[in-house]
């Protein structure tokens, strides 16, 4: 899960999440400027999950980093623009899902839906001072759809690779939420906010690994390639009738 906000004037919590920021803006620049699958599915939830992560962790890094009371309106505006900027991620997994698991026919349906559905929170967490458990509950529904659409990608041959990428990223991207929740760090000077960011920076790279992999491909997903067992068999059956 992107970015989060805690107490400010932690060096360490600040840095991580500016390095969390800058990487996941640096992967964003990367695939939208790569020549390659400028017209694939899943390049543009891609894009979204990137920008969306990089945002709310520079809201993070910047709310770390200030000194000035909590009523200062320039805390209140980062903050509902970290928020916000979670829910844009949270939409990106619902339309990685959607793009991953289903037809195309029903794919724009779907991808209306979830956009409205979102509608709503951003609403919330854009006109009021939200606490950081509603982004949470907010993004967990979306990771886990994604985790099922990606194992559902898993008997594709060609699709096999960045989907087990993608499950490591969002098993780790768990992981990551679990130490923030349980407080396990290293001790105040590298905080369990600041090891939160850095296993969530490694998440964040193989998110990218997976995007590579999935965008390298010459077809939408799932649709030009069949599991493998099932294309032996069809070859198999295609050769005895000859």
């Amino acid at each position: 899960m992107p970015g989060s906000v805690a107490a400010p004037g932690e060096a360490a919590v600040a840095l991580t999440d500016a390095l969390l920021a800058l990487e996941s803006g640096v992967f964003a620049i990367m695939l939208a400027r790569d020549p390659d699958g400028q017209d694939h599915p899943l390049r543009s939830p891609f894009l979204v999950f990137f920008g969306a992560t990089a945002m709310a962790s520079l809201c993070g890094a910047a709310l770390h980093g200030l000194t000035t009371e909590r009523s200062d309106p320039r805390r209140r505006a980062l903050w509902r623009t970290s928020l916000a900027s979670i829910g844009l991620a949270s939409l990106s997994a619902w339309l990685l899902a959607g793009r991953l698991a289903l037809p195309v026919a029903h794919r724009s349906a779907t991808e209306r839906a979830a956009t409205l559905a979102h509608v709503p929170y951003l609403l919330a967490v854009t006109t009021g001072d939200r606490p950081y458990r509603v982004a949470v509950l907010w993004y967990i529904p979306g990771a886990i759809a994604l985790g099922g659409a990606l194992a559902s990608r898993l008997p594709y041959r060609g699709e096999r690779g960045p989907a087990a990428i993608a499950l490591a990223g969002l098993g780790i991207t768990f992981l990551a939420a679990g130490v923030q929740i349980r407080r396990v760090g290293f001790g105040p000077r590298f905080d369990h906010n600041a090891l939160y960011h850095t296993l969530q920076a490694i998440g964040v790279a193989l998110f990218h690994r997976a995007a590579r992999g999935f965008v390298g491909l010459a077809a939408g997903p799932g649709r030009a390639s069949e599991p493998a067992t099932r294309a032996g068999g069809a070859a198999r059956r295609a050769g005895s009738s000859r």
